[in-house]
């Protein structure tokens, strides 16, 4: 098998890992050569932990080349593409449950370290999936590292005050990891779901700003006319 293909035919969440959590980056980090940096950084960082004899070497390691430098930074990058389609750039709107963001009331420095705060426990998120990685004994082990992913990175959102991001995260997590759990092939699903998704996404943002400029056309000429006749 080439490594082409392990790397399509992966049928664990790691590739939907690698959409979801450099989004969040993306979410307080417009720039997206400053993202593909840290998914370098990252990847490299790991691998080197991986060649340390302490290491859980098997665990670590990539299955091929192609998975870190070439797979993981293409699902970055719809990550990024999703955030920039969905527009959820910055702190986002107050929800019931928005208890983690900054506020007006909130301190200085929690408001600086609340971009670190949500990318660091989003990532953290992913322990959940190590953990049941050596739950040899426990059945349908694929499925609850899906589950326990997409409810944990789903509630950050929303205590970040991400709503629109969240609802956006549940719709794709779950038909991604439907498919994947079906037909393996998680990269060749969170890429292209995502991708699908982003474009409508984006066509609805469009279409509705679109509405709102031809809405306020509207009003100023009928008050222009109004106006005249007067």
């Amino acid at each position: 098998m080439s490594d082409w293909q392990i790397v399509f035919s992966d049928p664990e969440p790691w590739p939907l890992v690698h959409v979801f959590v450099p989004a969040i980056v993306s979410i307080y980090c417009k720039n997206i050569w400053i993202l593909i940096s840290i998914i370098y950084l990252f990847e490299s960082a790991e691998f080197l932990f991986s060649q340390l004899p302490v290491s859980e070497a098997d665990y670590w390691a990539e299955k091929t080349p192609i998975d870190s430098m070439v797979s993981d930074i293409i699902m970055g990058l719809v990550g990024f593409a999703a955030v920039k389609a969905t527009n959820t750039f910055g702190f986002g709107q107050d929800s019931s449950i928005s208890w983690l963001k900054p506020g007006q009331t909130s301190p200085v420095w929690y408001k600086k370290i609340v971009p670190y705060l949500h990318v660091v426990l989003a990532a953290s998120s992913t322990r959940f999936i190590e953990i049941l990685d050596k739950a040899e004994n426990l059945p349908n082990a694929r499925i609850w590292k899906f589950i326990s992913f997409g409810i944990s990175y789903i509630i950050l959102a929303l205590l970040f005050g991400h709503t629109k991001w969240a609802i956006f995260s549940t719709l794709n997590i779950s038909l991604i990891s439907l498919a994947s759990l079906l037909t393996k092939y998680t990269p060749l699903y969170s890429a292209g779901i995502v991708l699908i998704t982003s474009a409508v996404a984006m066509k609805y943002s469009n279409e509705k700003i679109n509405d709102s400029v031809h809405s306020t056309t509207e009003k100023t000429t009928l008050g222009n006319m109004k106006l005249l006749q007067f």
